[in-house]
């Protein structure tokens, strides 16, 4: 793993920072070509995603010194430069882009048609830079891919689950997905529908490959109060498809 790109004297560049940037622009350029796919203004969706992406850095940096009031005392560069994103600042995320979307009179499926294959591709970086960093790290195995992550049991052929690198995988082959099927959806919001679906199934099936928490007990049936979160988000991106299919029929 190299979790620092490269020091130039007191400054160090950390890889996770560099991919994370580079899968932001990246995202962006996206999120303008899906716009144009999708009849959508140039501007106005850089602008709706620009509002989401300052609301998550602002909300997760107040998370994060609330949480961490002695050491930001101590080293407030560090704590406000982590490159970390709370749940808390990803649902202000979306809320915020609904919120200029709603003010801008934006369709919000149309939006999230557009918007959606960028989040992946987005997030595939996010995941790999944990990769590089040496982050998310799965459970035991003595499979192949084990041998990608270092670990203390390495000499006695077990590894550890490479859970980054599926997760990047899997969400650039939905974003993929996503492109390529814009231009040939048949009804507004089918697209986001089936990102929503697609990235908490393959989340549900690579959370299965991670230490369970110590924490977190089972709620029913073996599973977890958030793998029920994701079942119940497979569930609503599904039903989205179907309302609108619905939608369109009516019309």
């Amino acid at each position: 793993m190299h979790p620092h790109l490269f020091h130039l004297g007191p400054v160090t560049l950390q890889t996770y920072g560099a991919v994370a940037a580079l899968g932001l622009v990246l995202a962006m350029v996206l999120a303008a070509r899906n716009a144009r796919v999708t009849g959508l203004e140039e501007d106005a969706v850089w602008s709706a995603c620009l509002v989401a992406i300052v609301g998550t850095l602002v909300v997760s940096r107040i998370v994060l010194v609330s949480e961490n009031l002695r050491a930001f005392r101590l080293y407030p560069l560090l704590i406000l430069t982590l490159p970390t994103v709370t749940r808390f600042g990803l649902a202000v995320s979306v809320l915020s882009g609904v919120a200029y979307a709603m003010y801008r009179r934006l369709p919000l499926r149309i939006l999230g048609d557009a918007v959606a294959p960028a989040a992946m591709l987005l997030a595939s970086f996010l995941h790999f830079g944990d990769l590089m960093a040496g982050n998310d790290v799965g459970s035991a195995t003595t499979g192949v891919f084990g041998r990608l992550v270092p670990s203390m049991h390495s000499a006695n052929g077990i590894g550890s689950h490479p859970v980054a690198l599926y997760s990047a995988v899997a969400h650039l082959l939905i974003a993929a997905l996503g492109v390529w099927y814009l231009p040939r959806r048949r009804h507004a919001g089918e697209v986001l529908g089936g990102t929503v679906m697609l990235a908490a199934a393959a989340r549900f099936l690579i959370d299965c490959l991670r230490p369970a928490p110590i924490e977190v007990g089972t709620v029913f049936a073996g599973l977890r109060f958030d793998q029920y979160l994701l079942l119940c988000i497979v569930v609503s991106g599904g039903a989205l498809l179907l309302q609108s299919k619905e939608h369109q029929r009516a019309i």
